[in-house]
């Protein structure tokens, strides 16, 4: 199961080689021919510009250290992007159940699902 975990994936995916390595977490399991994952990618520190969708995970969090985040982070849900599993080159963690809920919030109102008002985003 992907769903959930804080993994580590070369970004720009396609050049692995020369590629950095960032956090990210999985908001599906792998699907289709390619087991392609949609991800969120993680931005190291607390972001100066903090967006309604943003998740915010520091040291003072309660569920801090079953993330496996590298320190202060911030879950960037306006920032996705598909990569296939393979691409995955670590796990470091995954979400409690009380921050998964969290994601499925912000999820909601970022696509706006079942609500009347326009996401920003679409």
């Amino acid at each position: 199961m992907l769903r959930y975990r804080i993994v580590n994936i070369p970004y720009p995916v396609d050049e692995e080689e020369s590629a950095d390595i960032w956090q990210a977490l999985c908001l599906t399991e792998p699907a289709g021919p390619e087991k392609n994952v949609i991800v969120a990618f993680i931005s190291p520190g607390l972001s100066v510009e903090i967006l309604d969708t943003d998740l915010l995970i520091d040291e003072n969090h309660p569920d801090f250290a079953s993330c496996g985040l590298s320190g202060p982070s911030t879950v960037r849900f306006h920032i996705l992007t598909t990569v296939p599993a393979s691409a995955i080159k670590k796990q470091t963690g995954i979400l409690t159940p009380s921050l998964q809920a969290e994601v499925r919030e912000k999820i909601t109102t970022i696509f706006s699902v079942g609500r009347a008002s326009h996401s920003p985003c679409l």
